[in-house]
């Protein structure tokens, strides 16, 4: 063999061994298009599409799509409506008025069903699959195609000269062509071809600019309404249940082959199923778990039982799904001695295996191993070395048999009193040897993080994912991270989840989901002193950051402004020179240069706005005449539009607050009694209920001036009321609020401009009204959080900002805000501005706790 033959076949033996992995082991699929909300939502709230005029011509031209039918739902509808000199129409409708069936037909004009496509009956179709869909339109043979998955349906067409034409997909209000009969359906990947075939316009839907997408060829806007992206679903985390306990550690766990969420309490079983999300709660027939405070329960898929264990005796407690029942009787609670352990069924030999921990003062590093042949526990010998840890992640590796274990919270020695240290290693212990193999070591110490008890590995990318989240703050945030096997660092991935972290109190943990291809979350905090709150969150895998979602808006006029400007770059050199030549004027100093007013303008707009302080000028009136304002800062208008504010002195101001504030959260006002120890603790009975009653009348004197509105007494208790054509801000925002939170409908738009006055009352100061104060902040972000989440809110950048701001007045460190405000400015092109807030916040940030804050900026944008 000669030396060029064996170069050759050693080149040949090269790329098999790169790419023959990568083609077994395939790249997870991320699912893109959109979802047209349909009959299940209001008619305002359906999904449409209008296309802007095409650029086809007179003699024919072809729409192909890929479009997917949703459900076992009403299925009528609008697929696509081609409207033709504003006269006629020819559409493509979804006629399937029952559940099962799953009809096509194309209809032009007050004709009868031109073609009639039963998907059912398409070779290979199955229930809910992509299909290929083809309309192509030959004006000169006056016919139309209609293929369906490679099927050729054809049919003639009936219509009068050809000069204008209009595309819509779903709803739209298109004059007499307007619908709102929308199929629950996805489409992606639109084309247009010209009659030739050539391809015009391609439309992926897939990374979209909020509700605009630009397609593929000329970079041509296509606006959406209502459109539910599907790639969306790959990048937030759905919250799927809230379950509550009475015990204040539950055992949780997720099986695989079922796809579902297992939660043990001493008498029951709680399941919760991914594909059905319907949560069922059954007694055990026989039998109990042990009621241990730290979470210790798997699922033994080679055995179909759930195990649970307690490492301080000497058996563990199996459930057996067929007799539903425990075969462990021992109740009795125990401190565990390994808190936030980890553990895996070996796939060695099915025994149980355990890692690490926290108890009696001391971080753990041994493996420990529970034999259910021997029936006994035992500390195995390892060899290699780890630190002592808890609060560390584990997961199988590449191999079956390679359990990694990433990071955590301990030290060298394990004595809680020397200096522990949050981790930043990734370890493999091999279950066959029990061999530990450090693979890397982060040197970035700032990260602040620890991790949920379980690591999912992607054997794609030789990856793999972690929860994190600070441990040294209560109210905390998991951040879903990506890793690699290979080396340090990370990307965040997906947004965030809120996580309250008291240490052995608190679980979190990270499953995946084959069968929905979700990962899926749980978090577990108590609730008071006898509840747990279990919360289950799934995220579309494979996880993506915001930026794989983001297509960035073309910039051709931009593109061609800086053409111009280097060909004039030269001419302008030249006449500067010159100019400088003739005249010789002496160069003096100038000021630094300040930024555009409009560029200022936009900075200003974007930082976080601050709340008003003690002594700052009341708001200018923003209610109109005959109006209370309380956010943002006390007023009063009258009805001719003055500003009477000065009028109220400090006591007459608190008796209108106290009057105003007692009558939305009691319904009924406060007493006098409660007003009397509030007001005037140190007066007699008799001296209060003077100075009640002067104050009272000069109040209604002052209110008579404002309108309608009433001072009133019923059953000894005080209250403020008013008719409509007085408004209060703190009045019309609480209902709004309160809907918000039960998930009614409600108007987004007059709750955020309402709330985006200011946080309750910022300049006063009483010591009664601080509690008012906090419930009101923590009311408003909870609602403005779950509006963030809202499909027609997420794909609003300007909302969303507006959102961010509000949340920023009544409490400047929340992270949530930070997170969405800044990714929502870079989506829009303005990473300076991002960039401003974010360093605005980190340095009020480090003067407020005292440390640095622990996300980098580029981490917060991706």
């Amino acid at each position: 063999m000669n030396l060029l033959m064996m170069k050759s076949c050693l080149f040949l033996f090269c790329l098999i061994c790169f790419f023959v992995p990568r083609l077994v082991q395939s790249q997870p699929l991320v699912d893109y298009g959109v979802r047209f909300l349909s009959h299940d939502v209001t008619k305002d709230e359906r999904t449409s599409i209008a296309f802007p005029e095409l650029p086809v011509d007179s003699k024919g031209f072809s729409i192909g799509f890929t479009m997917r039918l949703m459900g076992n739902k009403e299925k009528y509808g609008y697929i696509f409506r081609l409207a033709l000199n504003e006269t006629e129409s020819i559409d493509l409708i979804c006629n399937s008025h029952s559940t099962s069936s799953r009809n096509l037909a194309l209809v032009s004009g007050d004709k009868p069903d031109n073609i009639i496509v039963d998907l059912a009956q398409l070779p290979g179709y199955k229930k809910e699959n992509w299909v290929d869909v083809a309309a192509s339109f030959d004006f000169r043979k006056r016919h139309v195609t209609l293929t369906v998955n490679g099927q050729h349906y054809t049919d003639t067409l009936i219509f009068s000269r050809l000069n204008s034409i209009r595309l819509f997909f779903g709803a739209n209000d298109h004059g007499q062509f307007s619908t709102t009969d929308v199929p629950p359906m996805e489409i992606r990947d639109i084309k247009v071809f010209n009659s030739q075939h050539q391809l015009l316009r391609h439309w992926e839907l897939k990374q979209h600019n909020g509700n605009i997408v630009y397609d593929r060829t000329v970079s041509q806007p296509l606006e959406m309404r209502n459109p539910h992206w599907l790639i969306d679903e790959h990048i937030y985390w759905k919250k799927r249940a809230v379950i509550h306990t009475a015990l204040l550690r539950p055992q949780i766990t997720f099986r695989p082959d079922s796809s579902a969420v297992i939660i043990a309490t001493p008498d029951s079983l709680y399941t919760y199923p991914l594909s059905t999300a319907q949560l069922a709660a059954r007694k055990y027939n026989s039998g109990t778990i042990f009621p241990s405070p730290n979470n210790q329960l798997l699922f033994n898929q080679e055995r179909q039982e759930l195990w649970q264990y307690d490492p301080k005796k000497n058996k563990i407690a199996r459930f057996n799904f067929s007799t539903f029942s425990w075969d462990n009787d021992d109740n009795k609670v125990k401190e565990p001695a390994f808190w936030h352990h980890n553990k895996i069924i070996s796939p060695v030999d099915s025994s149980l295996i355990l890692f690490g921990g926290y108890g009696n003062f001391t971080y753990k590093n041994l493996v420990q191993r529970f034999n259910p042949l021997k029936g006994k526990w035992d500390t195995i010998a390892t060899t290699g070395n780890i630190k002592p840890r808890y609060l560390s992640s584990a997961g199988t590796g590449k191999k079956p048999t390679d359990l990694l274990i990433f990071g955590g919270y301990g030290n060298a020695s394990g004595k809680q009193e020397l200096s522990p240290e949050k981790l930043y290693d990734l370890y493999k212990l091999d279950l066959n040897s029990f061999t530990f193999t450090k693979l890397w070591e982060s040197k970035e110490k700032d990260e602040n993080f620890v991790t949920a008890n379980s690591l999912h590995f992607d054997a794609y990318d030789s990856s793999f994912y972690a929860l994190c989240y600070p441990i040294h703050k209560y109210a905390s945030t998991l951040y879903l991270r990506k890793f690699s096997l290979g080396s340090p660092g990370n990307t965040i991935i997906g947004d965030s989840i809120p996580y309250f972290f008291q240490d052995t109190k608190s679980y979190a943990d990270l499953f995946y989901s084959p069968h929905t291809a979700e990962l899926v979350a749980v978090t577990s905090y108590p609730v008071g002193d006898s509840l747990t709150e279990v919360t289950v969150y799934t995220i579309a895998y494979p996880a993506l950051s915001q930026h794989d979602a983001l297509q960035v808006a073309p910039s051709f006029a931009a593109e061609e402004s800086n053409r111009w400007l280097l060909l004039l770059l030269p001419l302008l050199a030249i006449l500067a020179y010159l100019t400088f030549r003739r005249k010789k004027v002496r160069v003096t100093p100038k000021p630094a240069q300040q930024p555009a007013a409009e560029e200022q303008a936009i900075v200003e707009s974007y930082l976080p706005t601050p709340a008003l302080s003690i002594g700052s000028p009341v708001l200018p009136a923003t209610s109109g005449a005959s109006s209370i304002s309380l956010l943002g800062g006390f007023q009063v208008i009258d009805r001719n539009g003055v500003n009477i504010s000065a009028a109220f002195t400090p006591s007459l101001k608190q008796l209108l607050v106290l009057l105003a504030l007692y009558t939305v959260k009691t319904g009924k006002g406060i007493s006098s009694v409660q007003m009397r120890n509030l007001l005037w603790p140190d007066k007699s009975e008799e001296s209060a209920r003077n100075n009640r009653g002067v104050n009272i009348k000069k109040l209604r004197t002052l209110l008579e001036q404002v309108g309608n509105v009433f001072i009133n007494n019923e059953g000894n208790h005080w209250l403020l009321t008013f008719d409509p054509s007085v408004h209060c801000d703190y009045f019309h925002v609480q209902p709004l609020i309160t809907d918000a939170l039960r998930h009614q409908k409600i108007d987004h738009t007059e709750l955020i401009q309402v709330a985006s006055k200011g946080s309750l009352l910022p300049d006063l100061d009483y010591e009664w009204l601080d509690s008012f104060k906090s419930d009101y902040a923590s009311r408003i972000i909870d609602v403005m959080l779950l509006l963030a989440q809202k499909p027609e809110i997420r794909q609003s950048p300007a909302n969303l900002i507006a959102i961010c701001d509000i949340i920023f007045m009544q409490d400047p460190l929340n992270e949530h805000a930070l997170l969405i405000k800044c990714r929502e400015l870079y989506k829009l092109g303005k990473p300076k501005v991002a960039k401003n807030v974010y360093d605005s916040f980190i340095n009020e940030y480090s003067l407020t706790i005292g440390t640095a804050f622990h996300l980098r900026f580029e981490e917060v944008i991706a």
